[in-house]
């Protein structure tokens, strides 16, 4: 376990491996070039949606 942001990258080509990227603690989401190609705009919400996970407070 560490106390810095853990910052993953390289072949992170669907919203699927991001959000599970996230989910085993990654802070921030590096997605190269991918979104460089116009044809992979559209999947920018999905990628978005995927890595803000929102989280609920109990009290």
């Amino acid at each position: 376990m560490v106390d810095i942001p853990i910052v993953v990258g390289g072949g992170i080509r669907n919203p699927q491996t991001a959000s599970k990227l996230v989910a085993s603690g990654a802070k921030l989401i590096v997605t190269g070039n991918h979104f460089e190609n116009e044809n992979h705009w559209e999947h920018l919400k999905l990628f978005a949606d995927a890595v803000h996970v929102k989280k609920s407070i109990l009290i």
